[in-house]
């Protein structure tokens, strides 16, 4: 039996799905699955891939039911004949989950700062940016930036030590998923300039949130994520600023990243 540790504090409405292959899932498979998943209605709030066994490859997510009201045997069928997987679905405190080697608590580990951000993005960022526009005001900017800078450096770890990513248009890649499975955003396109990259990130989840309020700060926590993303990987620090913005015009931000 699994012992599957749920990341957040467990609902009557939180299970475990399982998404089996034969093969390994690529990164465009994992993006579109969960893109599937949350389509109808479905709360992802952390995910392993390519957990392995003797047999095959899985896919393990913590989700949320939301309002869905029919038999798991039901919505099981749905999903597997949606993704065109074999989908089992698993409530983590009375059926276990059989047949599956768990990764050891190493890998494990890192799933805790996908949690605390999915937590935060999902369901307090909206609370924690207006609190903080309000009661930090001017220092507001650089507290987010630190903010996102720190998640930035550890998402980078996380991802090469899980993926082993061979370039970073590769660890990107991951990136993208990581924020599409959250609803943070979407990763449009990634390109090289002069003396750096330049990326495009469509509906973000910061700037979608200033909108609400009438704010027009720019995003701070994403220029830092970015920040610390990109100097894990060039060893060097890095200048991230935001040329474009969905709240000037448009759902698309820009961001261009340089050495220095």
């Amino acid at each position: 039996m699994f012992d599957l540790p749920l990341m957040r504090a467990r609902t009557p409405r939180d299970y475990v799905l399982v998404i089996k292959k034969n093969g390994r899932f690529d990164i465009d498979e994992l993006h579109r699955i969960s893109s599937q998943i949350r389509s109808i209605g479905l709360t992802i709030y952390d995910f392993i891939h390519n957990v392995r066994d003797d047999k095959a490859y899985y896919i393990i997510m913590y989700i949320n039911l939301g309002n869905y009201i029919g038999s798991l045997e039901l919505l099981e069928n749905a999903l597997s004949k949606l993704t065109g997987y074999n989908v089992r679905i698993y409530d983590p405190e009375t059926d276990g989950v059989k047949g599956i080697l768990i990764p050891p608590p190493t890998l494990l580990t890192p799933l805790l700062i996908n949690n605390v951000r999915a937590i935060i993005m999902k369901e307090s960022l909206v609370g924690i940016l207006k609190l903080a526009y309000e009661e930090f005001k001017d220092i507001t900017p650089a507290f987010l930036y630190h903010l996102g800078r720190v998640v930035g450096i550890s998402l980078y770890n996380e991802i090469t030590y899980k993926y082993e990513p061979k370039n970073i248009e590769e660890a990107v890649n991951y990136l993208k998923a990581l924020l599409a499975l959250y609803g943070e955003g979407i990763i449009e396109s990634v390109k090289r300039v002069e003396d750096g990259y330049e990326i495009r990130i469509r509906e973000l989840i910061e700037c979608v949130i200033q909108k609400r309020f009438s704010l027009t700060f720019g995003s701070h926590y994403y220029r830092g994520l970015l920040s610390g993303f990109f100097e894990k990987h060039l060893g060097k620090k890095v200048k991230v600023v935001e040329i474009e913005c969905m709240l000037k015009s448009g759902d698309l931000c820009t961001f261009l990243i340089k050495t220095y």
